[in-house]
């Protein structure tokens, strides 16, 4: 599923394993990351991936309506995120319904931690917006569209 971050980050990315494209405003997906990592209102998790240490306090926007995951749909809710391998547990507050899985939810993020395989200290504070319909597949068909230069900084 494509999803669009804006962050300020400190420090460099270098290596991260994904499809994504580190910038102010970052697009990409995350079908291709492979992060164990436990998610609570204070998070604390390591990205294996990257050898990296990460500590994660947030809230999101989207709905989790077919996440191809095992997960208890309660104010603290647990499953794992099978498509990334992210083992991933969640203490949201959370905005919405419970029903069916259509979960409104909003997460705002700021993360602090280092990525102790790039030698760089990093802190991320940024606002996530989109779904998490179908992380278990990457939408190869999908291309972003540019908006023409007229429309760009309108």
């Amino acid at each position: 599923m494509p999803i669009r971050l804006v962050l300020a980050i400190q420090g460099t990315l270098d290596s991260l394993v994904a499809p994504i494209r580190l910038v102010p405003a970052i697009q990409g997906t995350l079908d291709s990351l492979v992060v164990p990592i436990r998610l609570v209102p204070s998070v604390q998790g390591t990205l294996n991936s990257l050898s990296a240490s990460v500590r994660l306090v947030l809230s999101i926007q989207g709905t989790l309506d077919s996440l191809s995951a095992p997960i208890r749909l309660v104010p603290s809710i647990q499953g794992t995120l099978d498509s990334l391998g992210v083992p991933i547990r969640l203490v949201p507050s959370i905005q919405g319904t419970l029903d069916s899985l259509a979960l409104p939810i909003r997460l705002v993020p700021a993360i602090q931690g280092t990525l102790d395989s790039l030698s760089a200290p990093i802190r991320l504070v940024l606002a996530i917006q989109g779904t998490l319909d179908s992380l278990s597949a990457p939408e190869p068909s999908h291309t972003p569209r540019l908006l023409p230069h007229s429309q760009a900084w309108s």
